[in-house]
């Protein structure tokens, strides 16, 4: 009888011991046996088109739907499945649609692909990044007329004595005060410094041609007071 005891304790023992390998087996069968956990966004993650979509357009589609989805060019499959998707309704979109089994088409993304998939639609379904290229600051270009030596002298001479102290001042702010007003630096050809000055607007012509030219270019060049 003893003996009998101890051979169902025995027994029992194994049982429990088989019991609790076959439960480790199915824990990593379930939580092992895919990767699919790392292909679907964590919430808020932005899901790439590069690194996720892309490959599965090459992978799962390119060999029936042809060479712009296989391609290895991402913005050349980018435009290819951007036609298939529906921002609007991201789970009406022919792409999330079809590989999933529907419209009588074959099912060919896993569950968690199809996921990746629906999740970049809603997201927006943002295309390849596009790296920036550095662009080379400009320098600031220096103006080529001075206010001081040259656009000012002629406005004494040929404006202050009809325009008033303000225009024919030894003061060069002061001048540039008055001129700025008559100045549009958007449309330098129709400021009324440059108009009336060349003869225009039925004022009498106080400026040579190279006094013109001079007043000007400054205007072009911002109308700058050095």
């Amino acid at each position: 009888m003893r003996t009998g005891r101890s051979g169902s304790w025995m027994a029992a023992l194994a049982a429990l011991a088989v019991g609790a390998a076959c439960g480790d087996a199915r824990e990593v069968s379930d939580g092992g046996g895919s990767n699919a956990g790392d292909l679907t966004p964590s919430p808020g993650a932005q899901a790439s088109f590069e690194q996720q979509i892309h490959p599965l357009l090459q992978g799962k589609c390119g060999a029936c739907h042809g060479s712009a989805w296989g391609s290895s060019d991402v913005n050349a499959s980018y435009q290819a499945a951007l036609g298939e998707v529906n921002t609007a309704s991201p789970a009406q979109s022919p792409l999330y649609v079809r590989p999933t089994g529907g419209s009588g088409h074959a099912k060919v993304l896993s569950d968690a692909e199809a996921q990746l998939v629906l999740k970049w639609i809603q997201q927006g379904a943002n295309g390849p990044t596009t790296p920036t290229t550095p662009t080379t600051p400009t320098t600031p270009t220096t103006p080529t007329v001075s206010f001081s030596t040259q656009v000012h002298p002629f406005l004494v001479a040929s404006c202050g004595g009809c325009h008033g102290s303000a225009w024919g001042s030894n003061d060069t702010a002061i001048s540039y005060a008055a001129a700025l007003q008559k100045v549009d630096t958007a449309n330098p050809t129709q400021s009324a410094l440059y108009v009336r000055g060349t003869g225009g607007s039925g004022h009498a012509k106080r400026l040579s041609d190279a006094d013109a030219q001079t007043l000007l270019t400054w205007i072009q060049e911002g109308a700058k007071n050095d």
